[in-house]
Parts: C-alpha cells; structure tokens; sequence
C-alpha cells in the first residue's frame, strides 16, 4: 500500500505537474512535422524523386539517425542533431526530479515509510512511464497532424524522401525497405528507459549533470560506431540489419537491453540503501 502511495505522489508530482514533459516533445514533433512537410513539396519539384509521405516518414526520420559512419577524408563524420535531440531532451527533462523530490518532501515520504526499496522503485516506475508518455506524446502528434493534412496513417517509407532528409549512401539500403517493422519500436523505448534509468542511477555517484553528460557521450559515441556493445544503435533505424546487412539485430537489442535495465535498477537500490541523504547538498 506504501508503495502505491509512494507512485501516485511520483506521478503527481513528477509526471502530471511536469509541464516540460508534456510541451517539448509537442514543439519538437511540430517542427519536425513541418521541417518534413516543407522538403516533401521540394523533392515533388525534382521530376525522378516521389513526393508520396507517410506517417511512416515522420518516424523514420525522427528516429532513423545516421548510417554506418566510415571515417575517410571525403567523409566527415553528420552529427545526428535530430536523433540525439529526441532522446537527450527527455533524458534532460527528468534530470533533476529525484534528486529535489530527495532533499524535499520525498525525503519526508522516504522517513515515514521507512523503505528505500519502495522509495527507489517508485522512482523507476515514475522514470519508466514519463520516458514512455514522452515517445507516445510525439506519435500521437504525428498522428494528428497526419490526419489534419490528409496524409495515410501507414508506416510505409518514401525512400527518395528519406535519402535527401537523412542523406544516406545510396548503397545502404541493401534490402528491400518498404514498411517499418512494429517491433522496433519496443528498442526504441527500452533505449531511451535505459538511458533515463542509467542517468538516474549515476545521479547517486555523480552530480546529476555531469550523469546527464555521461548519457551523451554514450549516445554520441554509438552514432559513431557501429556495434551490438554501443546500446544507442538500438534507437537508430539505419542501424538495423532490416535496412542493409552488418546492421544491429532486433532480438539481440531486446536481450541487451532489458538485462541492461535489470542490472541499473538493482545497482541503484544497492547504492541507494547506503545513500547518506542527510550528508548530500
């Protein structure tokens, strides 16, 4: 029963009066939207290319990241800014939540309760489901918005679309891409759980923003490299073996990922049961 009052406050608190969580991934799903749309009507201007859009080409682009990198001198390394914007802006808005909630009123909570597991918990449940409220708050405007332009709510891909948006080699796509696969989208939000629940985790060794930092390094790093090891390939669909061969494998990314989780959580109580609240500023 302690434990479902310790989530409700989380929710209420941490969830429901978050106004950032639930405004910046309208912005940045309206800007993408429009950023998208508007390069569409360009490429219908170049007779070889298709301007046929999707709901599909929304996600793709928003979630596609960069392709293999291969460092060479005619090849300079594309920051991904939109992929590392999506899952950063999240990871930066509940940053802070924990460690204030300690040092406030939760710390009342975690006394009268006399449970740092149910306290700790509480906080990866709240951490869990802001993370997915987020993702589902960018699809459901894409929907909308979708919906209001009159474009097919399909997860099919214009190619020619995507290769001027992402601009990929045209040598990547080496299979025949024509629908997203459903079920990448479950790595999509065990990926940004995972950083979320990590940068939470590390907030009990290290200031939260240099936790904060510590997530955008691992997520810049696996832009750059292709490899099972760099979790962030799990969040990019040019990254996935669907796409071209020698990509990341979708059963592969699941096993990593949730053993992942597991291990953060359980190393998060263990350091938490032995926090000194009292003694942090």
């Amino acid at each position: 029963m302690k434990f479902i009052k310790n989530v409700i406050f989380d929710i209420k608190y941490g969830t429901l009066k978050n106004v950032k969580l639930f405004l910046m991934p309208i912005i940045i799903a309206v800007l993408i939207f429009v950023d998208i749309f508007n390069n569409s009507k360009m490429v219908s201007e170049i007779a070889e290319f298709s301007s046929k859009i999707s709901l599909g080409d929304f996600i793709f682009y928003t979630y596609g990241g960069i392709e293999e990198y291969i460092p060479s001198p005619d090849n300079p390394f594309v920051f991904p800014v939109v992929w590392m914007v999506i899952y950063l802006s999240i990871s930066f808005i509940l940053l802070n939540y924990p460690v204030k909630d300690m040092h406030s009123v939760g710390s009342q909570i975690l006394l009268r309760s006399n449970s740092r597991v149910n306290w700790w918990l509480s906080k990866c449940m709240w951490n869990v489901l802001s993370t997915i409220i987020y993702h589902g708050i960018i699809l459901f405007i894409f929907i909308l918005l979708c919906s209001i332009k009159k474009i097919p709510l399909i997860n099919e891909v214009n190619l020619d679309l995507q290769w001027v948006l992402l601009k990929f080699r045209s040598d990547v796509i080496m299979n025949n891409l024509v629908i997203i696969p459903i079920k990448i989208f479950v790595n999509i939000l065990l990926l940004s759980i995972f950083i979320n629940l990590l940068q939470m985790t590390m907030s009990l060794f290290i200031k939260p923003v240099f936790s904060f930092l510590a997530v955008a390094i691992i997520m810049l790093s696996s832009s750059y490299l292709l490899s099972p090891v760099m979790v962030g390939n799990y969040g990019m669909f040019l990254r996935y073996n669907w796409i071209y061969e020698g990509g990341v494998s979708f059963n592969t990314g699941v096993i990593v990922l949730v053993c992942l989780i597991f291990t953060t959580v359980v190393i998060g109580l263990i350091r938490f049961k032995k926090y000194d609240i009292l003694d942090k500023d």
